[in-house]
């Protein structure tokens, strides 16, 4: 009888050692995708692409339900609508004379200028605004939320490790236990 409860609480720790095992290998595939999402929009360099492969992920699924996409986008449409009318008032109206002596203002007129119309293209100041305010939106609201997950995540791996530590160490014992007891040819529970 000691032998069966001995071997039934070895293949208990077993499959428990392994069920948190994957449970941490799970862990450790949400940290190293979120670590990598936000190493993408860290750069300053975040697309729709960016944002919707954030959707692969659990914690992203979480962030997605808040709407995060829907949100960013009509955040940055918004921002770029109202700073693009603001921009093309301001600079179609420029005299010649302030054009002409203000180098650094002729650079930032002429990355939007339209030869075919002779005026400001509104849709490159609107895309160019929308990507400013997309990366605004994204170091502003889902960076601190991916790195709240992203802390959450390693915490609980921590956990895991603590627990798989113990188990291990349990299960170490019982295989001293069963191969004690077998040398001296008799199983106790002692």
């Amino acid at each position: 009888m000691a032998w069966i409860l001995l071997n039934t609480r070895k293949a208990e720790l077993t499959r428990s050692i392994n069920d948190l095992n994957h449970e941490k290998l799970q862990l450790m595939r949400e940290i190293r995708n979120l670590t990598s999402f936000s190493s993408a929009i860290a750069d300053g360099n975040v697309t729709p692409d960016e944002l919707s492969t954030l959707s692969s992920s659990y914690a992203a699924q979480a962030i997605s339900d808040g709407g995060v996409n829907e949100n960013a986008y009509e955040y940055a449409s918004n921002m770029a609508e109202s700073a693009a009318q603001s921009y093309i008032s301001q600079y179609s109206t420029l005299a010649e004379d302030d054009y002409y002596k203000n180098s650094a203002l002729m650079q930032k007129v002429n990355l939007f200028w339209d030869p075919e119309t002779g005026g400001l293209d509104e849709t490159q100041i609107k895309a160019d605004l929308f990507e400013r305010y997309l990366k605004e939106y994204a170091n502003k609201y889902i960076e601190p939320e991916l790195k709240a997950y992203e802390d959450e995540y390693e915490e609980r791996k921590q956990d895991l490790e603590t627990q798989i530590q113990s188990m291990e160490a349990e299960l170490q014992q019982l295989d001293e236990k069963i191969s004690s007891n077998i040398q001296q040819g008799t199983i106790k529970l002692s």
